[in-house]
């Protein structure tokens, strides 16, 4: 549901934005996860992302700039599949260069998501218990960013250049399933639960924008 909120508040956003200046953008890039957490022992980088930002100009030096982004966590150690959503706003400072060269930099209200599914194995310290656990969930919370680049113009609408992201927010959930396979007594069968998770999605990204 957070891509679908993200969509909504850009849209609305837009709906707001008849002044001149007002600009949206795509992006794509490897994006390089840098926490623990869900991506412990997770050996497959970097992470392939893409999104879309709006900026709406102000009668500040500030520009308002909304952002949503996916970015598809690749199969590898203990995740099966995985993929984290986010959406941002904040605002921006541009400095135009030259005629046709402009650099900006800003600060970003993130909110975001990870989905996260594989298995690891657990064994509990001080008992004999080696356990293969699957996991299937998803946490979401706020955090801070931040976004600079440098962009050159290419005709009168059109704007080509890099962006060097940086992007942290909490993953909470206070109910993730588990499903535990004891390795030393297959005969055992499953065990289910919960467990409550709190942790962190950090991720640098150097992203081409048009």
């Amino acid at each position: 549901m957070l891509w679908k909120r993200s969509i909504i508040l850009c849209l609305l956003l837009a709906g707001f934005a008849l002044a001149e200046g007002f600009a949206l953008y795509i992006h794509g890039s490897p994006s390089m996860t840098l926490s623990n957490d869900w991506f412990n022992y997770v050996n497959q980088f970097p992470s392939p992302e893409a999104g879309f930002s709006i900026e709406i100009p102000t009668n500040t030096v500030f520009t308002i700039r909304a952002e949503g982004t996916y970015v598809m966590l690749p199969a590898g150690g203990v995740l099966e599949e995985g993929f984290a959503i986010y959406g941002t706003i904040g605002g921006i400072i541009k400095n135009n260069l030259t005629s046709a060269t402009q650099i900006n930099i800003g600060p970003q209200l993130i909110i975001g998501q990870v989905t996260a599914k594989g298995r690891y194995r657990s064994t509990n310290y001080g008992e004999e218990e080696d356990y293969s656990i699957d996991f299937d969930g998803s946490g979401m919370g706020v955090g801070l960013g931040i976004v600079a680049g440098l962009r050159f113009a290419v005709t009168g609408h059109l704007r080509i250049g890099a962006n060097l992201s940086a992007n942290y927010f909490g993953v909470a959930n206070d109910e993730v399933p588990i499903v535990g396979f004891n390795y030393d007594d297959p005969s055992e069968g499953q065990t289910s639960g919960t467990y409550r998770y709190n942790g962190e999605y950090t991720a640098l990204s150097l992203r081409l924008v048009l």
